[in-house]
């Protein structure tokens, strides 16, 4: 029950993982601290609504050790294709081992780690409001009142805890809604993949792509992100039965979300509050992923909030660190590109604008090849693949590859 009497050090809204991790880092810090999380739903992780794919360097990044149970598949490449008018698809292969997640498993082990830490979470108890009480912050639920000195909001797209915290305007959570995406998947027998496999193509998933991932040896999970679409079962089945020989889509099988599509909040922090994860739009804007960013970014929250708790200044000026940190990581140790770059941006509105020109560009110039092996500024493969396509610029090809050499590290 929720007491006047106490004054908590933390309250997180959501038991994801991006809400989870963050407590998990905390109390590592100092384990005296009072840090609650309070979840809307009676079980974690469920229901699901995600891939589930994550690389083994992304879990190394933030010490994450996965036991078996929570392993579906593991993985070793994945592929992008890109539609061609003469053989149909051509892929760029990415050799970066991983896993596909039992999903809810996995978000219980991590909600696990941060009760072993020191975090009670308290389920089917979903925040009602926000508002302001001298220094501290009040969440209300139907049990009662929590006072705490820092607020978290983890609570996935359409953040209400950034809306009543006033992070950012209604008017930018609105513009930033419009931007979503939404996607649905099955599980379809009959197909055999051992590697992740994208598909993009803006005619059959605009703004988004088909996804195949391995499910057992003789079935995969088949689905489909896009924007401003209706007819996404139409969609994806129109793609099983023309790239498959002897498809089925298992019944009961289905799982659909939505997802923040065109980037992360204008500004992730505020006065004792900080949004992570789903809620800031922290996944990635090529392939949609999430959870690696929000285990990420979840860490860089823990950190900023043990420092400004250790300070004892919530302040917007001390709670800033967080985005300094997570908009600052960069790939190999502060070299290459960050994770905020603006190209995983501005791809969206190049593909938008020249469609299945520009993706059928990025595949000759992967041509069936490692990602790896192909130079970065490698002009003279980018103007070999315009010869027959005007109005394509030299600069938005590099934008693009760009953006996919930074999607294969945080895009999974």
């Amino acid at each position: 029950m929720a007491n006047k009497k106490e004054i908590l050090d933390v309250i997180i809204i959501g038991a994801g993982p991006a809400g989870t991790m963050t407590a998990k880092t905390i109390l590592e810090e100092n384990n005296n601290l009072k840090v609650l999380i309070l979840e809307k739903r009676t079980n974690i992780g469920v229901p699901v609504a995600c891939g589930g794919g994550i690389s083994r360097k992304g879990l190394k990044d933030v010490n994450i050790q996965l036991p078996e149970e929570c392993i579906e598949n593991k993985i070793v490449s994945l592929r992008t294709y890109y539609p061609n008018r003469d053989v149909k698809w051509k892929y760029g292969q990415i050799i970066m081992p991983g896993f596909i997640l039992h999903r809810d498993r996995f978000d219980k082990y991590i909600a696990l780690l941060a009760r072993k830490a020191g975090c009670k979470i308290n389920k089917n108890e979903p925040m009602e409001n926000i508002e302001k009480d001298g220094d501290l912050w009040v969440v209300k639920t139907k049990k009662g009142k929590y006072y705490t000195k820092i607020v978290v909001g983890a609570d996935g797209p359409g953040s209400r805890v950034a809306e009543l915290t006033k992070v950012v305007s209604k008017e930018a959570i609105k513009q930033w809604k419009d931007g979503y995406v939404v996607g649905l998947e099955y599980e379809v027998g009959g197909v055999a993949t051992d590697k992740l496999n994208f598909y993009f193509d803006s005619e059959l998933a605009p703004e988004g792509y088909i996804w195949v991932f391995p499910k057992s040896k003789t079935s995969a999970k088949i689905g489909i992100v896009a924007k401003g679409v209706t007819n996404l079962k139409g969609r994806i089945e129109t793609f099983i039965q023309s790239n498959f020989s002897n498809p089925k889509i298992i019944e009961n099988t289905t799982v659909s979300g939505t997802i923040p599509g065109y980037g992360w909040l204008e500004k992730t922090y505020g006065d004792g509050v900080i949004i992570v994860g789903d809620a800031a739009g922290q996944t990635n804007p090529v392939f949609y992923s999430g959870i690696r960013n929000s285990l990420m970014c979840a860490k860089f929250a823990g950190e900023a909030i043990s420092n400004a708790l250790l300070k004892d200044d919530f302040s917007e000026k001390t709670m800033s660190l967080y985005e300094d940190l997570w908009k600052g990581y960069k790939i190999k140790k502060g070299k290459g590109f960050a994770i905020a770059d603006p190209s995983v941006i501005e791809i969206k509105k190049i593909i938008k604008e020249r469609g299945n020109d520009t993706l059928e560009i990025l595949g000759n110039m992967l041509d069936n090849k490692e990602l790896s092996e192909i130079k970065f500024f490698k002009f003279k493969m980018a103007i070999k693949g315009i010869l027959h396509i005007r109005n394509i610029k030299i600069k938005d090809i590099k934008t693009v590859f760009k953006a996919f050499y930074i999607s294969k590290e945080y895009g999974w």
